[in-house]
């Protein structure tokens, strides 16, 4: 599934095809799946320019911390994802988790 929440901004992704899961056609939807790729690849190129300046085990937990803050921002642009409770949503949750364990 993975659909934006509807944006008006010129980047937006419209689904046109009656089988997509977006529960609206023709409404341009924010790219999460780009916002996600996007912020994946740069999580990778700063923890690759930081690998070995860390001490042992301190990389992960940078990781953690970096992956952890994509996410709870990226599902507040998810429209797929419902509210679990407190008006956040279950990735919202889970980032919430790993901070908490750190």
């Amino acid at each position: 599934m993975d659909y934006g929440t509807p944006t008006s901004l010129p980047w937006g992704v419209v689904y046109t095809n009656a089988a997509s899961y977006a529960p609206t056609l023709d409404v341009a939807r924010h790219p999460t799946q780009f916002y996600e790729l996007a912020g994946d690849l740069l999580i990778a190129f700063g923890l690759v320019r930081v690998r070995g300046r860390l001490p042992e085990g301190a990389l992960f937990l940078v990781y953690l911390i970096v992956f952890a803050v994509l996410r709870f921002g990226l599902f507040f642009l998810r429209g797929d994802v419902p509210v679990v409770a407190f008006g956040l949503k279950n990735g919202h949750w889970t980032a919430l988790a790993i901070f908490a364990t750190l």
